[in-house]
């Protein structure tokens, strides 16, 4: 079959059209300006919460993601970061659905019980607020999600724009595809903490305002 002038299989058009159904339902019953982000900026949490930022890289050659966590405190200062690689994935959103996961597990083994989950994808973040039963091929993912965040005495999921998730999509990016998880704590690759440390910066400089 031909899509954009390029053969494909059975197997990639599938794929193809489901991504897309999955961009449309992410889509689907918001307003213009539910498309931006609330904040455009990274905040801290307050005193008794813990912010875990998440992200995922897609590389469709190869099939594979790399998902990134970091978990920061009221005062920015990081507390734990990871990055896990996976194979075999489907799409963009099965990377973001299964970073979304990778983060909860993260969340539980750390021993966080309040947290608010920060990340740059619309449509994970819709399916996990929206109470009915997700029949799309993310919906094993998300139900396991919900499933797992029981386990929390406080959570909260919130859709960011890129700016607000910086740290996290540092982290996914340097780490140049490993082949094994990479776990940190108290610490992360210097190129993450450099951001980390803009970040709260550029908090105080707004809450100076």
């Amino acid at each position: 079959m031909i899509h954009d002038g390029v053969k494909q299989s059975i197997q990639d058009l599938v794929v193809f059209i489901k991504g897309y159904q999955l961009e449309l339902e992410a889509l689907q019953g918001l307003t213009p300006s539910s498309y931006v982000p609330k904040k455009e900026f990274w905040t801290p949490p307050i005193s008794y919460q813990i912010k875990l930022n998440y992200d995922a890289l897609f590389n469709k050659t190869t099939s594979r993601s790399i998902s990134s966590v970091i978990a920061r405190n009221e005062n920015g200062k990081i507390l734990a970061a990871c990055t896990y690689p996976r194979y075999n994935v489907a799409n963009a959103f099965m990377a973001e659905a299964r970073a979304y996961e990778q983060e909860i597990t993260f969340g539980h083994v750390l021993g966080f019980r309040s947290i608010v989950v920060e990340g740059d994808s619309l449509t994970v973040t819709k399916k996990l607020h929206n109470v009915n039963p997700d029949k799309s091929v993310l919906g094993p993912i998300i139900q396991d999600i919900k499933r797992k965040v029981r386990g929390f005495d406080y959570i909260n999921f919130a859709y960011v724009g890129r700016l607000a998730n910086n740290a996290a999509h540092t982290l996914a990016r340097c780490e140049f595809w490993p082949s094994k998880p990479q776990f940190w704590i108290e610490e992360a690759p210097t190129e993450v903490e450099l951001v980390a440390n803009q970040d709260g910066q550029k908090w105080v400089s707004r809450s100076a305002e």
